[in-house]
């Protein structure tokens, strides 16, 4: 800054004590001071005090043309990116001020111009909404849908020292866009209920001769519709209109097998055979690894080792218990052995061939 700019200067000619003077101070400081704290978003972005105004006395007698400062006024410049100069300066409330910044985002909205903020305060959604569905590239009508998550505006910090004056502009473009989406709404909600009658009518069931809806058929037979349709997926078509709680049973599996009457239950009741093949596709389908069976039978050998009978030991659960196989050794003693153990060689004697015997059980 040079010396013939002394803003630190207070003077002796009484300008200190004008009541504009702080306001002169404060410009003169962020865009010529470059040692001060907001020199970067003023001077150093170009923008400068009209150097007529660099002379206090002037600066005062061209402000008189906007009027006294109101109450929680201060100084702005119309265009953000102008000087301080006459025709860019006004009085404006810290509100005005907030929307007329570098990051400020402005929509014109059928002949309305406002800030993302101004339109949410004038629809009842939050900054943070309205910035996301800007992001997101939605338009006029369904930028103003009514949010049912956000809660509602939280008052002004500091209290009501610069209450919101109602925008009467944009809450009738606000109302405008409403009343769209309000008969889009209903026009979606009949196309989706004629649609869905369609599907229902599409959907006719013939029974017997007969069709009709899943509904008409659950309310003939006297059953809850999903009941009806859970009957379509695990019945034959016989059973579909039985009474609630009767059902047929079952005496041929599907492969063609008698089945006892006494132990089938319905349609679904099969055969071993068939039950066992259903397992075993129902493991391979989940990637299962089929287990080898293992078959003993008493009398067998394995090495020296004779099964004689099946036996439980108790686990370390309580109420456990694991199958092992009570063997005869050819050296007269005898061991309890794992089926496992058994078939793949593990164990082929009682502990005779280590030379520790072990004693009977």
């Amino acid at each position: 800054m040079s010396q013939a700019i002394s803003v630190m200067y207070y003077g002796v000619d009484g300008r200190s004590k004008h009541e504009l003077y702080p306001t002169w101070h404060r410009i003169m400081q962020r865009c010529h001071y470059e040692r001060n704290k907001h020199y970067a978003n003023y001077g150093g972005r170009g923008i400068r005090v009209d150097p007529r105004w660099h002379d206090f006395w002037v600066f005062a007698e061209e402000m008189k043309a906007l009027g006294p400062c109101p109450d929680g006024y201060s100084i702005d410049r119309i265009d953000n990116d102008g000087n301080y100069a006459p025709g860019n300066v006004r009085w404006a409330s810290p509100l005005t001020q907030a929307n007329n910044t570098r990051s400020t985002v402005l929509l014109t909205i059928e002949g309305v111009t406002r800030s993302l903020k101004q339109w949410g305060r004038a629809a009842g959604l939050t900054t943070g909404c309205m910035r996301s569905r800007y992001d997101k590239n939605w338009t006029f009508p369904r930028l103003f849908r009514p949010s049912q998550r956000i809660k509602p505006l939280p008052p002004q910090k500091g209290g009501p020292k610069t209450p919101i004056p109602y925008d009467a502009e944009a809450v009738a473009v606000i109302q405008r866009a409403r009343a769209l989406l309000r008969e889009a709404d209903e026009q979606a909600a009949k196309a989706a209920a004629e649609a869905k009658r369609a599907k229902r009518e599409a959907a006719r069931i013939t029974i017997e001769g007969e069709s009709l809806t899943a509904e008409a058929w659950a309310a003939r037979v006297g059953i809850s519709v999903p009941s009806f349709k859970r009957r379509m997926r695990t019945r034959p078509v016989e059973q579909w209109l039985l009474p609630a709680g009767q059902r047929r049973v079952a005496t041929v599996c599907k492969c063609g097998t008698a089945l006892d009457p006494d132990r089938s239950a319905g349609d679904g009741a099969r055969c071993l055979s068939c039950r066992r093949l259903a397992d075993e596709q129902r493991r391979r389908a989940a990637g299962v690894k089929p287990q080898k069976r293992i078959n003993i039978e008493p009398g067998e050998r394995y090495g020296r080792l004779v099964t004689v009978e099946k036996r439980k030991r108790p686990t370390k659960h309580p109420n456990q218990f694991r199958s092992v196989w009570y063997c005869h050794c050819d050296c007269g003693g005898d061991n309890l052995v794992d089926p496992s153990k058994l078939v793949s060689g593990q164990v082929a004697s009682c502990g005779c061939r280590e030379g520790n015997r072990r004693p009977e059980r």
